[in-house]
């Protein structure tokens, strides 16, 4: 066998050998991290707080055609959320001081979703579903 035809196998095993290690030993992408599922409510009082991160629990399955209460709680300067709108509520807009709760007293509701934040536009915001 010549030089030059041991010199192309050599380079193709090689050049192959490093197609396959590389396929073989690529490390893959962590899959996301599963979300937590909303959780439900099934009494009729929400108790939610606003963190560093928002918001806390974001998303909320609650009863439909039942009164609700909605106790808000900011425990964290680091936000814009001082003050809560919430639609439908009474009242429907209250300053949230630092570490105190401030009740939302929503009426019975059809099925369907209650969107609410902070005054801001909702910049920070939570979700009511209603089941």
């Amino acid at each position: 066998m010549g030089s030059r035809l041991r010199w192309v196998l050599l380079s193709t095993l090689v050049a192959a050998a490093t197609v396959l290690a590389l396929f073989v030993y690529t490390p893959k992408e962590p899959p996301a991290p599963a979300r937590p599922a909303a959780p439900r409510i099934t009494g009729d009082v929400v108790r939610v707080r606003v963190t560093p991160a928002g918001l806390e629990p974001a998303e909320v399955h609650v009863p439909a055609h039942r009164a609700l209460t909605l106790v808000v709680t900011r425990t964290t300067e680091q936000t814009c959320a001082t003050e809560l709108v919430v639609e439908s509520a009474e009242p429907g807009r209250a300053l949230l001081p630092l570490d105190r709760p401030v009740t939302f007293t929503l009426p019975p509701r059809e099925p369907g979703v209650l969107r609410y934040g902070c005054a801001m536009g909702q910049m920070i915001g939570g979700v009511l579903r209603f089941d």
